[in-house]
């Protein structure tokens, strides 16, 4: 929900594939093995896709800041 806390292991949300859920967190999109700032929390600002609407690579799905 917009305005919610998370840091980087909370559950963002569930992306669904052919019937399989994977559930997404900030950690997903660390690239170097490392995590950036792992002891900070973030604030969800913006949810773009509506619920169960279809996505594409590269969409933007939330817009996040840190708290």
């Amino acid at each position: 929900t917009v305005g919610d806390t998370l840091n980087i292991n909370d559950t963002l949300c569930l992306l669904e594939a052919m019937k399989l859920f994977r559930p997404i967190s900030l950690s997903v999109f660390n690239t170097m093995d490392t995590d950036i700032y792992p002891d900070r929390n973030y604030k969800i600002v913006r949810i773009n896709p509506a619920n169960s609407q279809a996505v594409n690579k590269g969409d933007l799905l939330f817009v996040i800041e840190p708290v």
